[in-house]
């Protein structure tokens, strides 16, 4: 399958490619490789959005506050920086930030951020998301879309990295979001 880009009604999401998911405090194991992917992407699709964690050092999902996971994404810190590789001044595009209250966890870049309005406001009609964790932020985002009316929603397969807890978290969130509920996933080459 083949897709032209509509410049004026599609939009990529890349979704948390931060420093502390890359090389830091929370690093996905081998989420570098597909900074080259994205940066295509980029490329190839005008308006954008990055979203990224940007949490208060006290935050509920952090292990000594009774969450899951260690300390990352914390305002002001490298590790809540964009990865230096990552094209984000290419084209038109802002910023989402998740994850900002002490007391409430947000996987998704709709949760909380406004983001549903404004990219009904901007008239989009198709989504492209990339980026980590597919099994958490990306799978996240892409199930908050796939509930926005009108909206057609990509998964970018080749742009995207798994945490992987378990050995098939990633296989079983592509599953999840492809299979049971209709996003199209795609990969570089199918986009014209």
């Amino acid at each position: 399958m083949a897709i032209s880009i509509n410049q004026k009604t599609d939009l990529l999401l890349i979704v948390d490619v931060q420093n502390d998911f890359i090389t830091g405090s929370l690093a996905v194991k081998n989420s570098d490789t597909i900074i080259p992917v994205i940066n295509k992407y980029i490329k190839k699709i005008r308006r954008k959005v990055f979203s990224r964690d940007m949490h208060p050092e006290n935050h509920v999902s952090f292990t000594d506050y009774g969450g899951q996971w260690p300390p990352h994404c914390v305002v002001g810190t490298p590790g809540a920086e964009f990865h230096p590789e990552l094209d984000i001044h290419t084209g038109k595009s802002f910023i989402v930030n998740k994850g900002t209250l002490v007391d409430k966890d947000n996987y998704s870049a709709f949760d909380s951020t406004g983001l549903g309005m404004v990219l009904q406001g901007m008239n989009i009609k198709r989504i492209f998301v990339c980026g980590i964790a597919t099994d958490y932020c990306v799978k996240a985002t892409v199930l908050d879309a796939l509930k926005l009316k009108g909206l057609q929603v990509y998964l970018l397969i080749d742009a995207i990295k798994a945490v992987n807890v378990n050995p098939d978290d990633g296989e079983a969130a592509i599953n999840e979001m492809c299979v049971k509920n209709n996003a199209i996933p795609l990969t570089i080459d199918e986009i014209q």
